[in-house]
């Protein structure tokens, strides 16, 4: 696993796919490379105040690909 913080320094990424769990800040959205031209977020979540800010994405001139799906997880039931 890697923390996503690091994916900052990767000068050379234009593609990136995410898988992420319970993960609340994404505002290392801000620091990735500005040449990125896909960007997929699939995030699972076991509570609130997750913090994502459309408007990070205006610094992205080359996106071309924007998906991102967050699901919270409540809990099973037995």
């Amino acid at each position: 696993m890697i923390e996503p913080g690091k994916l900052c320094s990767l000068g050379n990424l234009t593609d990136l796919s995410l898988n992420l769990f319970d993960l609340k800040d994404y505002s290392f959205i801000k620091g990735l490379n500005s040449d990125l031209d896909s960007l997929q977020i699939m995030a699972d979540t076991m509570g609130g105040a997750i913090n994502f800010d459309c408007k990070w994405l205006l610094e992205f001139p080359k996106l071309k690909l924007m998906t991102s799906i967050f699901y919270r997880t409540v809990g099973s039931k037995n």
